[in-house]
C-alpha cells in the first residue's frame, strides 16, 4: 500500500520536475553562453563523425537538439504519469499530448516575454515532435511488453485503489 502511494507520488513529480528543468535550463535562455553550446555541438559533430556519419550539427540546430531531447523525456514521463494514474493509455492521450504542445507554447512564450528571444512555430513544432515521439515510443513499449495484445484491459490501474 505505501509502495504504490510512493510510485504515485513520484510518477507525479517527474513530469513536474522536468518542466521545472525545461524552464530553468540556462542553455535554452539564448542569453546564456554560446560557447557552451559550441562545445555542445563540438562534441556531438566528433560523436557523430565516429559512428560513420557526415552530419554536421549548428549551434542553433544543437539548440533545437537539446529541445527535442527534453521533450522527448518529457512525453516518456507523461505516459508513465497516465498509465499508473489511469490503465487505458490509448482512451487518456489527449492529457499527455495537450500538456506537451501547452507546455511548449508557453516556454516560447515566456522567453519572448521575458528575454525577448524570438523561436517561432518551427521550435515549437520541434518541442511537440519530441513529445509525441516520446508518446510513440513508450506506447510501442507498452505493446510489446504486453505480448502483443490488442484485447481490452479491466480498465483499472494497479496503482489505483477500487472502484
Amino acid at each position: 500500500m505505501l509502495g504504490n502511494k510512493i510510485i504515485r507520488l513520484l510518477s507525479a513529480a517527474a513530469p513536474i520536475g522536468m518542466i521545472i528543468w525545461i524552464f530553468l535550463n540556462p542553455i535554452t535562455y539564448g542569453t546564456g553562453d554560446l560557447t557552451k553550446i559550441t562545445l555542445i555541438s563540438t562534441g556531438i559533430n566528433e560523436i557523430m563523425r565516429g559512428i560513420g556519419l557526415s552530419l554536421e550539427l549548428s549551434p542553433a540546430k544543437t539548440i533545437e537538439f537539446i529541445f527535442f531531447t527534453e521533450y522527448f523525456i518529457f512525453g516518456l514521463t507523461l505516459m508513465i504519469t497516465t498509465k499508473i494514474f489511469c490503465e487505458k493509455t490509448l482512451k487518456n492521450i489527449f492529457f499527455p499530448l495537450f500538456t506537451g504542445l501547452f507546455t511548449s507554447v508557453i516556454l516560447v512564450y515566456d522567453k519572448y516575454k521575458n528575454y525577448g528571444i524570438s523561436y517561432g512555430i518551427d521550435s515549437i513544432m520541434v518541442m511537440f515532435e519530441g513529445v509525441a515521439i516520446g508518446i510513440l515510443l513508450f506506447l510501442l513499449i507498452d505493446f510489446v511488453s504486453s505480448g502483443f495484445s490488442l484485447k481490452k484491459s479491466s480498465g483499472k490501474s494497479k496503482y489505483r485503489k477500487g472502484r
